[in-house]
């Protein structure tokens, strides 16, 4: 082996720099990866039980992953059904980045709302995000979806889908020219968010 050049003492520089911050984050996240078989979030002034699941060691979340008929924070309506009525299982992100999967989420159909169990790997960013909804910064979740059948506006929609407007003007659905009507969806993954497209899909509480 030859003498070191000064691309590798700097190279090592670089790799004993990274060791020295990794090893510098593990004396953080060890403590939190002690975690008894129950443990209470703290959302507010409320409080959500997270359960650790029987094997592995890991979290499970539940509460609403979006509701029908609810205008979301940038003019998108899903219809009542959008979502069909089977349930199905997506990967579980961070942020909608599909490079940060942390769990996995079980899809319920229920009525006019579409709610989840999501259950969170036992890694560092899992918990993570766990330490983010224990500080009240992800109060709830996001889907991301493929749309496959979609309306511009109200009058698109209640020219091209009268029964699908009626059905949604009778369940008291905003009617607008600026709002895009989804009839159909599949959903690919359900992301745990600290800002809500639909104010409504909150971890559950209590």
């Amino acid at each position: 082996m030859g003498p070191l050049t000064l691309a590798d003492l700097e190279m090592r520089e670089h790799f004993d720099r990274q060791l020295a911050r990794l090893e510098a984050e593990l004396a953080v996240l060890a403590p939190r990866l002690r975690r008894r078989n129950h443990a209470e979030i703290q959302v507010g002034a409320t409080v959500l039980p997270i359960q650790t699941a029987s094997g592995g060691g890991a979290l499970t979340l539940r509460g609403v992953a979006s509701t029908a008929g609810t205008r979301d924070r940038v003019g998108r309506v899903l219809l009542e059904g959008a979502w069909g009525t089977a349930e199905t299982v997506c990967p579980t992100l961070a942020y909608h980045d599909d490079t940060r999967p942390v769990g996995s989420s079980r899809l319920i159909p229920a009525g006019r709302a579409l709610r989840h169990e999501t259950r969170l790997a036992n890694t560092p960013a899992s918990h993570e995000m766990a330490e983010l909804v224990r500080a009240g910064g992800i109060p709830g979740v996001s889907i991301g979806w493929v749309r496959s059948e979609e309306y511009s506006g109200w009058r698109e929609l209640a020219s091209l889908a009268p029964h699908l407007a009626g059905c949604a003007e009778a369940a008291g659905t905003a009617k607008s020219e600026a709002i895009t009507y989804y009839a159909a969806i599949e959903v690919v993954e359900l992301s745990l968010v600290p800002l809500l497209a639909n104010p409504l899909a909150l971890l559950e509480v209590g």
